[in-house]
Order: structure tokens, then sequence, then C-alpha cells
């Protein structure tokens, strides 16, 4: 409901604790594209502007916007694991980068949904010197 609604419907415990995991924020992220652009309801734009989504300038800018915080929030996550003594594998790391693209389409739409795999890692030295 939350998706779609612009009264600020949503769950008490965010994603993490509604329990749809991935499978749930995938078609989250899928009915997202109907907040990013009018042109994907079809009979809603305007008739003269019978343009493709992939052609669509609201889309593009969107995306160019989401893959570009994407990038350096991913690059920023992968410093941090090197930094911290953090083993990455690669399931662990497409996670992440899943987890960033969710979040930032949800803020661009303000949505505002944060992806249970999106959290910089937290293992390190410095939980490894509390115990």
């Amino acid at each position: 409901m939350g998706t779609l609604s612009t009264s600020g419907i949503s769950g008490q415990a965010g994603l993490a604790g509604a329990g749809a995991g991935i499978v749930g924020e995938m078609l989250i992220f899928a009915f997202l594209i109907f907040a990013i652009t009018r042109r994907a309801l079809p009979g809603l734009g305007p008739t003269a502007q019978h343009r493709l989504l992939p052609g669509d300038p609201e889309l593009r800018l969107a995306a160019l916007i989401v893959l570009t915080v994407a990038t350096i929030l991913f690059l920023r996550h992968w410093f941090v694991a090197e930094a911290t003594g953090v083993e990455e594998s690669a399931p662990r790391a497409l996670a992440a980068l899943w987890g960033i693209l969710f979040t930032a389409a949800s803020f661009l739409t303000t949505t505002g949904y944060v992806s249970a795999d999106g959290r910089p890692p937290r293992n390190g030295p410095a939980s490894a010197r509390r115990a």
C-alpha cells in the first residue's frame, strides 16, 4: 500500500521486519516506476507524447541519478569493508548493491523505504577490540 499511496502508509518495523525479503523489495521496486513517470500508466499521459518507456526523459534521469548514487555508495561500502577488515564475498557484495539500488530508488520517489541489505559492514577491528 505504501508504494502507490501518498498518505504515508507503511509498516511499523520497516522492510527488515516485514519478512518479505528480497522478493518483496523487488516487487516494490517494480512498482516504483509508477512514481517516477506518468507514462508508465497507459491513458494518463498526454496523447501527443506516445514515447516508449526507454525513451522517457523522466525515467532516464531517474536511472542516471539512481545509478550514480548507487555507484558512489557501493564504492563507499566496499572501502569501508576493506578498511575494517571485513571479508566481502560476491553474494554479500551483490546483496549490498541491491540494497543500495533499492534504497536510492525509494528515496528518489520519496517513498523512503530502506532495504534490509543496504547497510555497511559492521564487523571489524572495533568490534573485535570489545570482545
